[in-house]
């Protein structure tokens, strides 16, 4: 699905995207390949407030198994199939 995205939509928030490849960092994400746990413990020994975490159920399920999620807020994105010109 194409997004016409103008601008990062999470600019001046620190961002991190998890990933199994080897991806360089850009000016807006810095990319993780490690240990989720061990990553996200270290954010919140830094202090964070929230983290918020957007993503699939393979990463939530990654993040609730170690018990790292305390509230979970659920969005349905509806998409139209077909032919839009009808």
């Amino acid at each position: 699905m194409k997004q016409d995205l103008k601008e990062f939509p999470y600019k001046n928030k620190e961002c991190y995207v998890f990933t199994r490849s080897l991806t360089e960092n850009t000016e807006d994400v810095q990319f993780v390949n490690g240990d989720i746990p061990n990553f996200v413990n270290n954010l919140k020994s830094q202090d964070r407030k929230t983290i918020w975490i957007v993503g699939g159920g393979e990463l939530l399920r990654s993040f609730t198994q170690e018990k790292l999620v305390d509230e979970l807020i659920i969005t349905v994105a509806p998409t139209l199939l077909g032919n839009s010109a009808i």
